[in-house]
């Protein structure tokens, strides 16, 4: 049965750096920032809460856990840092007898065994890879994680006589005054020490240590990307003598059937209907082992049937033994799975009602962040139970402090075929760039042409590319107007006239990061969204300055935008969070739709006044109601 006990270290921030440990359940990690002494606006601290909170829904929404889906999920946390942030992140997974270990920028694993130190795993390039290992825990291993500036103001000799103590708290304690004579934020460090409650601390065989103890190999990405085959254990009984067969066991009445003791013969104590032996003696036989059952005048001698007791007894108790460890193994993992969404979900709630007076900006993330955590965390706990309750009950204080704004998960419902022309269309010319449509027909364009495609379903080129846009990523009509949103020349004006299009920039001053534009849409002004979520508004050709606002999370991959002159809103269609987020167009977070098919949806159609969204996602058209 496993059992972790561990201590922190974290040194005191500074203006340019801040470290912190983390421990939910069998995870554990320490993180340390640094940035640029003339940086005056990076808060490190929220980003690194940021950080974890993201690694947190990563991490504990994986149906299997192992080296690969575990360093996915960090990769996909730490985009979340900025890259004017140095970042330096060891982490650890305990999983049975199995220890996986991950660096991400700089940092050390160490590992005491048998009262040898050795180094399970080090980066000391920041390249933005993932450095990862995995092997077999012994009883009583003691692991240390090291950010890569308290390796370096701790000497070796220091950290090896700290390890001569047992518990990691004394090993915190030793280590303690040495890493606060360092005036550096960026030191952190925990100390984990294993044990299996089934089996004896290890024994001090007198080998050296090496890395190779801990797996069959030095672990590293090559050599370990599969979780290490575990070894066999298997329980079984011996005769006292193999020569004895299961037929031989039973003996003839006339045979010896007492014990001499002494040379003097044992009497026989009487059985009582109320007695323990009795009891037992019906269990044995209530079991029907075939070989206790009497033949012919047949049983056994009183030894050997003493024997057979014994042995049942013993599986009797292994059993409940069993059943008894893995309940509560069940409840322990249940109770760290609890504190790893409820414990940090509070304290981004109470940390919001600190703030609350002060800043409300800030006060608004810390409830979105508790919101996304116990969102993430709800449906982990079966309804009803004391978890689930109080999730529930700390997800409606959040929610008041937030005010408005909801999260639906919906199943949306197959249209039948032809249900939409417009994403018919799409369908049927998948490799386009960009599609619209009005009263006249539905639109898409190539990199050749702007075609038009009729009721019937009639194509026609209406305007051929002269070398006016080069990569295409968006198009939309208005008033019997094309614009293009080209990735290279901004956006594109054709407007219509008897002898063709003329062509004009939409842009006063075409936006620098126009080659990360996604889609467009037009309501009078016109909207794009970019790869990294942001939306911005123009008119006439100038920045409105709109900012979203109260989402519970950012966006992760968003394809298409939606809005016109009949729509109200604008709706935004986040692929890689699996959902359609709905805003006004003051920026202020509606609600949002979350679904499994939309994480790969090509396109969407929204219709207000008839309370439905229409995608196109896998070939097939889906319903979902407003």
């Amino acid at each position: 049965m496993l059992s972790l006990s561990f201590a922190k270290l974290v040194a005191t921030p500074t203006e340019t750096a801040w470290s912190q440990v983390y421990n939910a359940g069998n995870l554990f990690a320490c993180l340390s920032l640094s940035k640029d002494p003339e940086d005056n606006e990076t808060q490190l601290n929220s980003i690194g809460k940021e950080m974890f909170s993201y690694l947190e829904s990563e991490f504990f929404t994986l149906e299997d856990k192992d080296l690969q889906s575990i360093k996915e999920s960090i990769a996909n946390s730490t985009h979340t840092i900025p890259s004017s942030v140095s970042a330096d992140l060891c982490l650890v997974y305990f999983k049975d007898n199995i220890l996986y270990v991950f660096i991400y920028g700089l940092g050390a694993v160490i590992m005491k065994r048998d009262k040898k130190v050795g180094v399970l795993l080090d980066k000391h390039t920041s390249d933005g890879e993932i450095k990862s290992a995995s092997g077999f825990l012994e009883n009583d291993d003691t692991i240390v994680l090291q950010t890569s500036q308290f390796a370096k103001d701790m000497s070796e000799e220091t950290i090896s006589g700290a390890l001569d103590l047992d518990l990691p708290n004394d090993i915190a304690e030793a280590l303690s005054p040495a890493m606060h004579e360092k005036d550096d934020g960026g030191q952190a460090a925990i100390i984990i020490n294993y044990k299996d409650l089934l089996k004896p601390t290890s024994i001090d065989t007198g080998e050296d240590f090496k890395a190779t103890d801990l797996a069959d190999n030095r672990i590293d990405d090559e050599l370990t990307n599969e979780v290490p085959t575990e070894r066999e254990s298997t329980i079984h009984i011996e005769k006292v003598d193999e020569n004895i067969t299961e037929d031989e066991l039973i003996v003839e009445k006339e045979e010896i059937d007492v014990l001499i003791t002494d040379n003097r013969p044992v009497t026989p104590m009487p059985e009582h209907s109320g007695s323990s032996k009795s009891k037992l003696s019906n269990l044995i036989t209530s079991l029907k082992l075939p070989f206790l059952k009497k033949k012919n005048n047949i049983q056994f001698n009183h030894r050997k049937k003493l024997f057979l007791t014994i042995a049942v007894i013993l599986i009797i108790v292994l059993l409940i033994s069993v059943s008894f460890t893995k309940k509560r193994e069940s409840d322990s993992k249940n109770a760290a799975l609890f504190a790893s969404v409820y414990e940090p979900a509070l304290e981004n709630y109470e940390d919001g009602k600190s703030v609350q007076s002060i800043n409300n900006e800030f006060a608004r993330d810390d409830f979105l962040k508790a919101k996304t955590q116990l969102l993430d965390g709800q449906g982990k706990f079966k309804k009803g139970t004391k978890e689930e309750k109080q999730i529930t009950e700390l997800l409606s204080k959040v929610e008041a402090e937030l005010g408005g704004g909801t999260t639906t998960v919906i199943k949306p419902k197959e249209a039948s075929v032809g249900t939409n022309s417009f994403l018919n269309v799409v369908k049927a010319n998948s490799t386009s760039r960009g599609f619209t449509k009005d009263q006249n027909g539905t639109y898409f364009i190539t990199d050749k042409a702007i075609v038009s495609v009729s009721g019937s379903g009639t194509k026609k080129d209406i305007k051929e590319n002269d070398g006016d846009w080069e990569k295409p990523a968006g198009l939309a009509t208005y008033q019997g107007n094309m614009y293009v949103l080209d990735q290279t020349n901004g956006v594109l004006k054709f407007t219509a006239g008897s002898s063709g299009f003329g062509k004009s920039s939409y842009f006063k001053t075409t936006p620098s990061n126009i080659s990360s534009a996604q889609a467009i849409a037009i309501d009078g002004s016109v909207w794009i969204l970019f790869k990294d979520g942001s939306i911005m508004k123009y008119t006439r050709g100038e920045s409105d300055g709109f900012k979203t606002q109260g989402l519970d999370k950012p966006f992760k991959n968003p394809t298409k935008l939606f809005t016109n002159l009949d729509t109200e809103n604008l709706y935004v269609l986040d692929t890689g969070n699996g959902r359609i987020v709905k805003l006004d167009k003051d920026g202020d977070f509606q609600t949002q739709y979350n679904a499994a098919v939309l994480k790969s949806a090509k396109d969407l159609e929204v219709s207000e006044k008839d309370g439905k969204i229409l995608v196109l996602s896998n070939g097939k058209t889906w319903e979902i109601p407003l």
